[in-house]
């Protein structure tokens, strides 16, 4: 891709798509270099219209609609000043600013030569894509819009998503971006490959699932490309949100096109994809049984030249290292994979001469449609399969694209033992446990001794230091501190020896995410390691999450069923897609993933997805066996007390809950998850206080972040308990500290964060006697009525304002949407003043919950 990073640019640099950024001369400004909240706000207020004059009233009415006049156009000025500053530490009092000009009645930010914002430079590029397109030049066309769509990292003003200010701007450059997707699949379709365009079709129905033109535009893709059951599929999700979110029916022109693929290709796969591919895993012939990770390295490093050739999709190692060694035959294989070309070979070893055979065979048909041997020292066969995957697009009539070309990410066979160490130090860290993430660190240290160059080590040793990171260990514990410091280490150095890996891109993910909580960051990291390995069932799987956390859904089903269908015998995957059933409220979907999961791993299966909608379905007993069932395979200690405690909950049985949590007794205080779902059960039991003391301690024990969370959900959760405390000025502080960076939700314990913060910072001002405030609350509330959780505090809110009648429709409203909030019915404070009316005890029944 082409394009200067940040650190490269000269001048001011902003980034508005997704995470907020500003840098000058390539170094970011800090949050904590802000003098207010408010001076940033007033930045990305002129962010919406770069080079356009707002008035002060317009500043007022955005960002201080509550203040007296002149107190608001004084702080306007004041904010003015503070954010000049900060954009240009030098400028002298009185002098004016390259960027932040007055003009009239208002200010302006001055756009030129030392300025760069990210939109900007997104549309223009679009822009020159569009009219290659129009010229019919589809491969520049293609690269161009490739380059224009990495810089939209995410929504403009991602963590401001809620503030209606940044709402037109946002539908303008989320537009922008749809239909540059629409048209890069156009670009793709006409050079043939359509595996691209089905991929960009789908990631515009991830982004706006009612869009039609793109579903029939998907749908003629996957019939031409030979898929028409996959088209059956496209429509009859279609059908289901066109009507789940819009109610209509389809219109003539989709059912038309669906008649169509009936009538020309059944609703049966007429074949499989060809470039669809499975490497199975090489066989090695050799005297020394230690040989065997030349053949485990060699398929690896195929499986990855394969994955970077975008219009491929390559099976994950997970799913085809199932078949080592099998009897199967070729055709038997690619129907259980569902692919349409397999990749197989040997390597022969005398001595220090290796002759490598390899072939591509037709699924279908079990023809040979590529074959050649290679013979040579080991050191000679560094680029092979560079070359076999040229031979592979050529048999398959595929162009390759200019940054898709395969490169050698082999190491050097004279370093062998360190690639050894590689494998072995990745099987550890596939096993998932706490024991053996440390032998994976072993590993991959050793190996970066070995072999400093090793890319895949630093990001190995990165990995593990994340996932370690808090967890305490009885011969090895690792603080947070030392997690994060020596994981960025790791990471830096990977970055060093190869920015393009996409391995480290991922692994950076991760830690933004996790770590340092910042999601819009993990976003980016998580789109240039797809666009680098756009295969990497991981790497999706792992933004699914990331965008369930984030509340996009649709995203994160696309996600999660392209990790999938790469992977399809991994249990993992087959967790995630659960998981995101489970928050689009298709809970049978998930119990159906969890079945799944099951199946393919009985030793170990993932069943909190079960446990979780079983708990959203009210089937109490089931949900209590499948979660006794989770505790018994899962051996770390929290698991047991925390799911009673939290089935407990559930019940209204907050003495049992508590007894439960008791027994965490002197568990490491980074198990935020247990401890916090203890601080749950203090403050539905009405005890604030304590509730309090135990988050700030999980705060204090905790200075680099928390797994899964992050600290604003710390500070949501003590903002809550000084509500309930009636510690007003407190908990309207705490919740305006949450509020940055807090994510949508975590786990089923607490639902979704910025509606919990809405809800209760209207519920103090209600009591207060405010009536502005909780009214502007309740309207950009119903306005999202559809969303899990919205319902639920739309039905406190009303209980509050003594709209009981009204209080009770909502009520019903969430009960329909299966809302987790209300999973605490029994016992939350926010219900008291319903608890009265027969309509509640008939609310109870419905959630087969007692009185």
């Amino acid at each position: 891709m082409r394009g200067r990073s940040d650190a490269q640019r000269g001048g001011l640099c902003i980034r508005i798509l997704g995470a907020f950024e500003v840098a000058i001369d390539g170094q970011g400004i800090p949050d904590s270099a802000w003098p207010r909240r408010k001076t940033k706000d007033v930045l990305k207020l002129l962010l919406t219209e770069p080079g356009a004059t707002l008035t002060v009233d317009q500043i007022i009415e955005a960002l201080f609609p509550d203040a007296a006049p002149e107190r608001a156009a004084s702080n306007v000025q004041a904010r003015i000043s503070e954010l000049r500053r900060a954009l240009e530490p030098s400028l002298e009092r009185g002098a004016d600013s390259r960027f932040v000009r007055h003009v009239g009645e208002g200010y302006v930010l001055h756009s030129g030569p030392d300025l760069w914002i990210d939109a900007l430079a997104f549309a223009e590029e679009l822009e020159k894509a569009q009219a290659m397109a129009d010229a019919g030049d589809w491969m520049p066309a293609i690269e161009t819009f490739e380059d224009a769509l990495s810089l939209y990292r995410g929504d403009f003003l991602a963590e401001d998503r809620y503030a209606e200010w940044a709402e037109s701007t946002r539908k303008q450059l989320r537009e922008q971006h749809l239909e540059g997707l629409t048209r890069l699949a156009e670009c793709y379709a006409e050079i043939g490959r359509l595996r691209q365009a089905i991929s960009s079709c789908q990631r515009v129905l991830g982004i706006e699932p009612c869009r039609e033109s793109v579903i029939r535009a998907l749908m003629a893709y996957q019939k031409e490309a030979g898929q028409p059951g996959a088209a059956v599929e496209t429509y009859q999700e279609g059908v289901r949100v066109l009507r789940e979110y819009v109610g209509v029916e389809p219109s003539s022109g989709l059912q038309a096109e669906y008649a169509d693929v009936i009538e020309h290709g059944g609703a049966r796969e007429s074949g499989l994809d060809a470039r669809r591919i499975a490497v199975l895993p090489l066989a090695i012939y050799s005297p020394d049984p230690s040989d065997e990770y030349l053949a485990d390295g060699m398929t690896e490093e195929l499986i990855g030249s394969l994955a970077r050739v975008r219009d491929f999709r390559v099976v994950a190692r997970t799913s085809v290292a199932r078949f080592k060694g099998t009897r199967r035959t070729v055709s038997q294989i690619g129907r259980e994979l569902h692919v349409g070309s397999l990749l197989e070979g040997s390597i022969r070893k005398e001595n220090d001469q290796l002759r490598v055979s390899v072939q591509l065979i037709d699924a279908r048909t079990e023809d040979h449609l590529w074959a050649n041997e290679y013979a040579g020292s080991q050191a000679a066969l560094l680029a092979l399969q560079q070359d076999i995957a040229r031979n592979v697009a050529d048999a398959l009539r595929l162009r390759i694209l200019s940054h898709e070309s395969p490169r050698v990410v082999i190491p050097d066979l004279e370093t062998s033992q360190a690639f050894t160490l590689c494998l072995r130090g990745k099987a550890h860290y596939a096993r998932g446990t706490g024991a053996d993430r440390l032998q994976a660190l072993e590993c991959f240290q050793q190996a970066a001794e070995l072999d400093p160059e090793l890319v895949s080590a630093h990001v190995g040793i990165a990995d593990c230091y994340r996932i370690l990171a808090g967890w305490e260990f009885a011969d090895r514990p690792i603080s947070l501190a030392e997690g994060y410091s020596k994981g960025q280490l790791a990471l830096r150095q990977a970055f060093e020896l190869d920015p393009d890996s996409a391995a480290a891109h991922g692994s950076l993910a991760l830690t933004q995410a996790y770590l340092e909580n910042a999601f819009s960051s993990a976003e980016s990291s998580y789109r240039r390691a797809l666009y680098l390995n756009p295969s990497d069932s991981q790497t999706h799987g792992m933004y699914a999450l990331l965008l369930l956390c984030m509340h996009r859904l649709e995203e994160a089903l696309a996600e999660a069923r392209v990790a999938v269908e790469l992977d399809p015998l991994s249990p993992w995957c087959h967790w995630v897609l659960g998981h995101v059933m489970v928050e689009q409220r298709r809970l049978e979907e998930a119990i159906v993933c969890a079945g799944r999961v099951a199946e393919l791993d009985s030793e170990k299966p993932l069943t909190d997805v079960l446990v979780n909608a079983r708990w959203l379905l009210w089937d109490w007993e089931e949900a209590r066996i499948a979660a006794e069932e989770y505790a018994r395979v899962h051996t770390h200690p929290a698991v047991r007390p925390w799911y009673r405690g939290l089935h407990a909950i559930y019940q209204g049985d907050l003495a049992r809950s508590l007894a439960e949590f008791e027994k965490l007794g002197d568990l490491p205080k980074a198990d935020a998850r247990s401890q916090l779902a203890h601080g749950l059960a203090l403050y539905l039991a009405r005890d604030g206080s304590a509730a309090i003391s135990l988050v700030e301690r999980i705060l204090a024990d905790n200075p680099f972040g928390i797994h899964y969370a992050g600290r604003s959900w710390m500070h949501l959760f003590i903002g809550l308990a000084l509500e309930q405390l009636g510690r007003n000025e407190d908990a309207l502080a705490r919740l305006d500290v949450a509020r940055h960076g807090l994510p949508e939700r975590i786990w089923n314990t607490f639902s979704r964060g910025p509606i919990l913060a809405d809800a209760a910072e209207a519920l103090i001002r209600i009591r207060r006697g405010e009536q502005e405030g909780p009214r502007r609350t309740i309207e950009r509330l119903t306005l999202r009525s559809k969303e899990n959780e919205v319902a639920s505090a739309l039905a406190v809110l009303h209980f509050h304002l003594d709209r009981i009648d009204q209080g009770f429709e909502w009520l019903n409203t969430a009960l329909d949407h299966h809302d987790e909030f209300i999973l605490t019915i029994k016992t939350h404070p926010w219900f008291d003043p319903a608890r009265d009316d027969p309509r509640f005890d008939a609310v109870l029944e419905r959630m087969n919950l007692a009185r």
